[in-house]
């Protein structure tokens, strides 16, 4: 709808700097550049901070997740 060309992107050879936007803030969040897409790896959540999170916002699990059972 802006009638500019289309614009491709290769996934498996993505252009990469150096550093990113992270630099401006004194790499506060550092983090790696590839120049592939990589699956993210899995992140856990600490059973103590999951179960705070089930237990304030019961409402989402509840109104999302209907079959969700607090535990």
């Amino acid at each position: 709808w802006l009638g500019l060309d289309a614009f491709a992107i290769d996934p498996d050879n993505l252009q990469v700097r150096p550093h990113e936007s992270d630099s401006y803030y004194r790499y506060k969040y550092p983090h790696r550049t590839y120049a592939q897409i990589r699956p993210p790896k899995p992140h856990s959540v600490p059973l103590r901070i999951q179960q705070q999170i089930e237990q304030q916002f019961s409402w989402y699990y509840q109104t999302f997740y209907p079959s969700w059972v607090k535990n």
